[in-house]
C-alpha cells in the first residue's frame, strides 16, 4: 500500500507545477486511501529522506525540484521555518537554566 501511495504522490507531483497539500490528500482519499494530513506529510518526508527524491515544500504546495534556483528556494523556505523553532528551543534552554539554576552547555543552531 505505501509503495502505491508514494508512486501516486510522485505522479501527482510530476503532473503539476505545484500541488497543494490539501489537493494531494483529497486525490489520495478519492482513490481509497484513508490518510491523515500528518501521515501524508510523513510520507513525503520519507520520499526525500529515505528514497532520495527532490521534493520541495513551498507556500504554493509541494513541487519536484528541477533546477538550481528551485533547490535554493526550497532550502531558504526550510531555513525560514527552522529559525523560529531554533529561537523557541534556545528560549526553553534559557528558561530551564533560569528556573533550575543549572548552566548547561547547550544551544540549538540553524
Amino acid at each position: 500500500m505505501q509503495t502505491w501511495i508514494k508512486s501516486e504522490i510522485y505522479n501527482q507531483l510530476a503532473a503539476h507545477q505545484f500541488i497543494k497539500r490539501s489537493d494531494l490528500l483529497m486525490h489520495l482519499c478519492r482513490h481509497g486511501e484513508k490518510l491523515s494530513d500528518r501521515e501524508m506529510r510523513r510520507m513525503v518526508e520519507d520520499m526525500v529522506m529515505l528514497d532520495g527524491l527532490c521534493i520541495a515544500s513551498t507556500p504554493n504546495g509541494y513541487r519536484l525540484i528541477r533546477s538550481d534556483q528551485q533547490l535554493l528556494d526550497a532550502v531558504e523556505y526550510l531555513r525560514k521555518k527552522a529559525k523560529p523553532i531554533a529561537i523557541r528551543a534556545n528560549k526553553l534552554i534559557g528558561n530551564y537554566q533560569q528556573q533550575y539554576g543549572r548552566q548547561l552547555n547547550l544551544t540549538f543552531n540553524v
